[in-house]
């Protein structure tokens, strides 16, 4: 799905944007904590810290989901791109 807006409203959104982060901390109000499980892992063949510029689109990483939690990516299919948001927990 490609989401467009015309130039007036990108201008619009920019702006907002820019007041968001410019406003002073205290205004920023305190929220509970966010906790995430994780429905699964990748998993790729590299297994130590690479350089910068690695080229990582040449490495082929598998999904592998909790078996429990396979039902909540039903319909999945019917989408033309997933976002997969991890956590890069061996990154120095």
């Amino acid at each position: 799905m490609t989401v467009s807006f015309p130039s007036g409203n990108l201008l619009f959104v920019r702006s907002l944007v820019r007041r968001l982060f410019q406003r002073p901390t205290s205004e920023i109000p305190d929220r509970p904590e966010i906790m995430l499980r994780p429905i699964g892992v990748v998993r790729n063949p590299v297994k130590e810290p690479q350089p910068p510029g690695f080229d990582w689109g040449a490495v082929k990483s598998e999904i592998l989901v909790r078996p429990e939690l396979a039902d909540s990516l039903l319909g999945l299919d019917t989408y033309s791109h997933v976002k997969v948001l991890f956590w890069p927990h061996l990154v120095p």
